[in-house]
């Protein structure tokens, strides 16, 4: 007898799900019922539309004053940074 394949064995794995759903009976499952849906109840949106759409968000003046600090302090510490290099490179370099 041939070995069985690890197709053979997921389909057996399969067909044995299928009859145990198949033989347990339905009693008022939510999940039974199967919805149609006709090709005029679905929205029709252009994916273009999603992207072209403007968000409008809502900051308060501290979020910037706060981005702003941020960003003078990081520019600030590479500065320091990069003087602090080049006076290396120079004097000792």
């Amino acid at each position: 007898m041939p070995k069985k394949t690890k197709k053979d064995k997921l389909l057996a794995e399969y067909r044995r799900r299928l009859s145990e759903v198949s033989s347990t009976p339905r009693t008022g499952s939510p999940v039974a019922e199967k919805a149609s849906y006709e090709l005029s109840d679905v929205k029709k949106v252009s994916p273009i539309a999603r992207y072209t759409e403007k968000a409008h968000i809502e900051l308060d003046p501290t979020t910037f004053s706060a981005i702003k600090r941020d960003l003078i302090a990081t520019l600030g510490m590479v500065s320091i940074m990069l003087l602090f290099e080049i006076g290396i490179w120079r004097f000792i370099g």
